[in-house]
């Protein structure tokens, strides 16, 4: 387990580091493309992202409520409805990937779990 966290991490490390290097509501990739050929082909959980150089997209209901569940601080307080530069797919994954984190720091230390969900939704 303590690998797959270690992936998870260095994943959202370069997420960050990509994301922050565009200007602000401009995407540097958006979906899933295929499997990630450095692991083995009947892998099914590392993807390689698609490239999109365009603006994020209008969330649907159920990105919202995906969001509202893993990341409930970028929703806007007047129930805008946000753009993103992830899909569905992708928030699917990363609402999956949270449960690896979730036992070993959620129930010692809520506060701390919810705070490092905020640091890889930011």
């Amino acid at each position: 387990m303590n690998q797959a966290v270690c992936q998870m991490f260095h994943f959202l490390l370069l997420l960050v580091t990509l994301a922050s290097s565009s200007p602000p509501g401009q995407c540097v990739w958006y979906d899933r493309c295929g499997p990630d050929p450095d692991y083995p082909p009947a892998d099914s959980q590392h993807y390689l992202m698609c490239s999109y150089d365009g603006p994020a997209k209008q969330a649907t209901a159920k990105m919202v409520e995906i969001i509202q569940d893993i990341c409930p601080h970028l929703l806007q307080q007047d129930g805008a409805v946000p753009s993103l530069c992830c899909s569905l797919n992708q928030l699917e994954d990363m609402q999956r990937n949270f449960e690896l984190p979730k036992p070993l720091i959620g129930q010692t230390c809520p506060t701390c779990f919810f705070n490092f969900r905020k640091n890889v939704c930011d």
